[in-house]
């Protein structure tokens, strides 16, 4: 299969974010003397943190690593973009539904298992289009043009953080969470910016020497 590079690395990172959720999840217990009940509710929230690190991570390299990779395979463009997805999308799905599962299982007092599972696909997609930026940043401007970006991405990112507190505040987040509309909010935002991120990284994708 044409396609299984993708699958494979995608299965790749999403074992890598629960290796690295665990090993975190020990550290925090062994420091902090943590019951295994407390374990039992920070390690899924911790899973969805390390996804979406692990999403930044993957978004930035995949244009310099895997789609090369992709072009020597003499994969076509639009195997290529397909390919892409399914790298970005494989550990979103899968941290998200082990969220979930985890949250079921050890029956989280924070939050619903469907709750969780929609705020971490949310956080995974909005990290994945973050990587991408950062990632099609290099790939044009170098480090330079990266550290720019990381830089005004943070003062942007504290000032729409810092609204988005005080307007959830405003609004009620107990009253949000209760009617289950806070958590497909988030899913929302972060499709729409997976979404927005898909224009320039077509058009750099076009520019690069794929098969049509």
């Amino acid at each position: 299969m044409r396609l299984k590079l993708w699958v494979r690395d995608g299965l790749q990172y999403t074992g890598l974010s629960v290796a690295v959720a665990a090993f975190y999840t020990l550290m925090i217990a062994l420091q902090q003397s943590l019951s295994w009940e407390d374990i039992q509710m920070v390690f899924p929230l911790y899973l969805a943190l390390m996804g979406g690190l692990m999403a930044v991570i993957c978004a930035m390299t995949v244009h310099r690593v895997q789609l090369h990779v992709a072009i020597s395979l003499g994969l076509t463009r639009r195997e290529s973009r397909l390919g892409i997805h399914l790298l970005r999308l494989i550990p979103a799905v899968g941290v998200s539904l082990l969220v979930a599962i985890l949250a079921a299982v050890c029956r989280n007092p924070m939050a619903a298992p469907w709750q969780l599972l929609v705020i971490s696909l949310g956080l995974q997609l909005f990290c994945a289009a973050l990587g991408t930026v950062l990632g099609l940043v290099h790939v044009k401007w170098g480090r330079f043009g990266t550290l720019i970006t990381v830089l005004v991405a943070i003062f942007a990112g504290g000032l729409g953080g810092f609204g988005a507190v005080m307007g959830l505040e405003a609004l009620g987040v107990d009253a949000l969470f209760r009617i289950g509309m806070l958590p497909w909010l988030i899913l929302a935002f972060g499709a729409v910016c997976y979404g927005l991120v898909q224009l320039p990284e077509g058009r750099t994708l076009a520019h690069m020497q794929v098969k049509i």
